[in-house]
């Protein structure tokens, strides 16, 4: 059966990074970067372009130094981690390890059933994770680079891609 997308109802941003750590059976995300392309990604893919769970207020990448970038996805995962839904170790930006707490799972399952957020995201998050989240980094950068040209112009790595 498949599911067509239900109407957008505004949800908080952040819980768009709650959906996608839990996403792909809660598998945890290594990296800063890859993160933040993996943020950028369902934005783009699933807020922008299908309008499914639009967010109450979208964040706001920006061209930066590696790419499509902004402060927002830290600003809500550190939320996140003080409310015991999300958890990081590690210092180095590049060997973070993020992932969902039990809390954080039980609480997805409750938006779920609740009727906030909509089973069709929660599906097309975790496609989003499955094929892009197991990707090493380089090949997700120069992936999102082909997709989005546009936020690679103050970029400091552009000349491996293009």
């Amino acid at each position: 059966m498949v599911t067509s997308p239900p109407s957008a109802v505004p949800i908080p941003r952040a819980t768009y990074v709650l959906l996608l750590l839990d996403a792909d059976n809660g598998r945890p995300i290594q990296g800063r970067t890859k993160l933040e392309k993996l943020t950028f990604l369902v934005q783009k893919k699933l807020v922008e372009e299908l309008k499914i769970g639009v967010a109450q207020d979208s964040y706001h990448f920006r061209p930066f130094h590696f790419g499509a970038f902004t402060e927002e996805v830290f600003d809500d995962l550190s939320a996140l981690r003080t409310l015991g839904l999300v958890e990081f170790s590690g210092d180095e930006a590049s060997m973070q390890i993020f992932r969902v707490t039990p809390q954080g799972q039980a609480a997805v399952r409750r938006l779920i059933s609740d009727g906030r957020v909509s089973t069709y995201l929660v599906e097309e998050i975790k496609k989003i994770k499955s094929a892009y989240g197991r990707m090493n980094l380089d090949d997700l950068v120069a992936r999102v680079y082909r997709e989005y040209p546009e936020f690679t112009e103050k970029s400091q790595i552009r000349s491996r891609y293009f």
